[in-house]
């Protein structure tokens, strides 16, 4: 996945994940396939978050930055991005979802602000070569 997010050129500029294990290698995993070497925030705040927690952690991307990764857990996480994109997608281990926000820092984002759900990958569709893309 991490192979994805280069050649789609969607690098991230900023990772953030949980500190559980699973959610911690598989962000390890996708930077090192991506070949990423920006920042990575591990945090205890996303395990077993509830969707209010996941857009307390966005409130907290340092200024300047302009694409996150985040890695976290389900139910959370799909239900996080159903509250940003109004889309029901489960979330399986290293699927991506890209979302496009219109805001100009992660400091303005509030529950009830509303994204585009532009792509949506699941790394088995990938390794089968099969494309999701949606836009």
């Amino acid at each position: 996945m991490g192979e994805l997010l280069a050649r789609q050129d969607l690098l991230p500029d900023f990772v953030i994940t949980s500190t559980a294990v699973r959610a911690l290698d598989t962000a390890k995993t996708v930077i090192a396939s991506a070949s990423y070497q920006g920042p990575l925030e591990i945090t205890r705040r996303l395990y077993l978050a509830e969707v209010s927690t996941h857009y307390e952690v966005l409130l907290d991307v340092p200024v300047g930055r302009e694409r996150v990764l985040l890695v976290g857990h389900n139910p959370g996480i799909s239900d996080f991005l159903l509250s940003l994109t109004g889309e029901e997608h489960d979330m399986p281990t290293a699927a991506i979802a890209r979302i496009d926000l219109d805001l100009s820092e992660f400091s303005a984002i509030r529950e009830g602000i509303r994204g585009k759900l532009v792509n949506f990958w699941r790394p088995r569709e990938e390794q089968k070569g099969e494309k999701k893309s949606r836009g």
